[in-house]
């Protein structure tokens, strides 16, 4: 059923942030029925394997830092108070820990003048771990916003730019960019400019095989997927401007995140994937590495685990999305993250 819009369809960013978080209150921002597509995968046991549980070791390296197990915290707000006051809280677990984070958008921080106080403080609480802020690709146009971030990125204040293509969610939002012309050869010249890495990121409707060509020639090696089974952001705004129908078809628009990864690698072997979109557990993160995937990422669930349980609940959800990762790393014989990384003897395809 339609209502009508609650919300300001001309603020700034930080307030729509602000809205944004209010939504996942509120509302579920998954769709019933939508999946990542790796159930379609099953685990293999290697029973005669000879390991120690207790030897397990899943971490690896990633943007110079070593992580202890392959999952990051994907952006989920910044800029505004209650954003900042998360982004904290998200920075103080994910260094204890010793994970990656995503710090929210840097055109937030831009536009607040705290903003870079801001994004050393959470350096501060996070010293020993990635930390990547992002921008959208149709703001990436403007020349003088690409800029600003070329400077920032001297700063050392983060490791890495995600770039957000949002082109469904910015068609829906009531106040969305729909100018995306000269997109690819802004995003060329924030490479070849920028001194660190930066990612392409899908927001939860996935990259198809053309997106993976196209990304890797504009010079990107790193890439979320952000593929369909996690938070739609078509769903996101049309309740954030008051369509509050329970489906609509642009609800799960796009890809899996399972098609998207097998994709991706087959495209661009040599492309740097991180499998985000529905990872909502352990055996998530299992299945992504295990089919190739460097890391995977999740937002949503960490956020719920904060909501019901603040920091406590963040640690627990990490910590058990760990234990599983290393039971399934036992079950398959795999005593490292390497041997269990894109592995294909250890899973198979349970149907086409």
């Amino acid at each position: 059923m339609s209502s009508g819009n609650i919300y300001d369809t001309t603020m700034g960013t930080k307030e729509r942030k602000d809205e944004h978080l209010a939504l996942f209150k509120q509302f579920d921002l998954t769709v019933s029925g939508s999946t990542n597509g790796f159930e379609e995968w099953e685990w293999i046991p290697a029973e005669t394997a000879e390991l120690r549980f207790d030897a397990i070791d899943p971490s690896l390296s990633f943007l110079g830092y070593t992580i202890s197990f392959p999952l990051m915290i994907a952006a989920l707000s910044g800029g505004s108070d209650e954003g900042n006051t998360l982004n904290e809280a998200l920075a103080e677990c994910a260094e204890i820990e010793r994970i990656p984070l995503g710090i929210g958008s840097v055109r937030s921080f831009l536009e607040n003048h705290t903003g870079l106080s801001v994004l050393q403080g959470l350096r501060n609480i996070a010293p020993h771990i990635p930390l990547i802020t992002n921008i959208g690709i149709a703001q990436l146009r403007d020349l003088h916003i690409r800029n600003e971030i070329v400077t920032l990125t001297l700063d050392g204040q983060f490791d890495a730019i995600a770039v957000h293509f949002n082109k469904i969610q910015e068609l829906i939002q009531p106040e969305g960019d729909t100018d995306f012309t000269g997109i690819m050869d802004a995003l060329s010249t924030l490479v070849e400019k920028s001194d660190i890495p930066i990612i392409a990121k899908q927001v939860g409707h996935g990259f198809s095989g053309n997106d993976i060509r196209q990304l890797w020639q504009a010079g990107i090696r790193y890439v979320d997927l952000g593929g369909r089974g996690g938070t739609s952001w078509a769903r996101a705004e049309r309740f954030r401007k008051g369509d509050h129908i329970e489906k609509d078809p642009f609800d799960v628009w796009g890809l899996t995140t399972a098609h998207c990864l097998k994709t991706a690698l087959e495209q661009c072997p040599g492309m740097l994937c991180i499998a985000g979109g529905g990872i909502h557990s352990g055996h998530d993160v299992a299945k992504g590495i295990a089919l190739g995937a460097r890391l995977c990422s999740t937002a949503n669930t960490i956020y719920q685990a904060y909501l019901k349980n603040g920091k406590e609940g963040i640690l627990k959800t990490l910590r058990n999305m760990r234990t599983i990762l290393k039971q399934i790393m036992f079950l398959t014989g795999c005593p490292t993250y390497t041997t269990f990384h894109n592995n294909p003897t250890i899973l198979r395809q349970s149907r086409d």
